[in-house]
């Protein structure tokens, strides 16, 4: 059973699956923050797209002057010449959209106008199967572009109990650099790791992922909902420290006696720093 979270009060982002797992090159946390903020504007009961004020403060904060002026215009820019791509799973199709027809800042009321592209309306209107709901205030407490992406990714999922996901497809989806495709440690450390910390800290979604391999090579990622298999991942983490830290305490103990008898100074007997604190701390509770 997927490990479901508490319905959260605020505002609700609503879009449909497809959007979620589309490609989109994105330069920035305020783009993605953008998109999520006028998603929330769109009512369950609107027919068209409209224009939706967004205060430049929900965007990039308190900031004001010159610089916050090139930046909001940065963002626009961004978000004017870049496209979404929703691929076809089933054959080599694909539908390009642009995101906003129209998107201007009024630096009288320090807002951001924005509507979003009339071919989009199927992706946000009307939605009644095969779309994903997320808290917007968790959403704007993710603080890197890949964390914002994974988590509209998951989300899109995370009514079933887990989903495997062809590497390809993940690295398509986040829109990752070269480099991350040629080494997995990069992109585990730089994406799957901090993604992981980052959504299951600052939002109520949690899971555990896994990589799938065929041979020696990284083929897909298993990400799962699961209570149970939450549980038991969190409590075979706990087993480890605990077999760990005995470990450890058992060597310092070593030594401790080794020093003991040996008279020599315990940095110069176990250059291991652990043990060695550990030692030492069982030296100063020596009567």
């Amino acid at each position: 059973m997927a490990a479901k979270q508490l319905p959260l009060p605020g505002e609700i982002v609503k879009k449909s699956n497809a959007l979620c797992r589309a490609r989109w090159e994105v330069d920035s946390l305020y783009e993605p923050r953008l998109v999520a903020l006028t998603a929330s504007k769109v009512k369950r009961s609107d027919l068209d797209f409209q224009e939706y004020e967004i205060p430049l403060q929900d965007i990039i904060g308190d900031a004001r002057g010159g610089k916050t002026y090139k930046i909001v215009e940065s963002i626009i820019d961004n978000l004017m010449s870049k496209v979404i791509t929703i691929r076809d799973k089933n054959s080599a199709s694909f539908i390009k959209y642009n995101i906003f027809s129209k998107c201007a800042y009024d630096s009288v009321k320090n807002v951001v106008i924005a509507r979003f592209d009339p071919d989009l309306k199927p992706h946000f209107l009307g939605l009644k199967e095969k779309f994903t709901e997320y808290s917007l205030l968790e959403f704007l407490k993710l603080p890197s572009i890949y964390s914002q992406r994974l988590y509209e990714i998951l989300k899109s999922w995370d009514d079933v109990d887990h989903v495997t996901i062809p590497i390809s497809d993940l690295h398509e989806m986040l829109s990752t650099p070269i480099s991350m495709r040629k080494t997995f440690g990069e992109f585990r450390r730089r994406v799957l790791d901090k993604a992981y910390d980052d959504i299951t800290k600052r939002t109520g979604l949690k899971y555990i992922w896994a990589p799938i391999k065929s041979g020696r090579n990284i083929v897909a990622v298993s990400f799962s909902f699961s209570l149970q298999s939450i549980e038991e991942k969190e409590a075979k983490f706990d087993e480890q420290k605990r077999k760990q830290s005995n470990v450890a305490f058992k060597e310092a103990i070593s030594c401790w006696q080794l020093k003991g008898t040996k008279g020599t100074a315990c940095n110069e007997f176990n250059p291991k720093k652990e043990k060695c604190q550990l030692c030492q701390k069982i030296l100063q509770g020596k009567p």
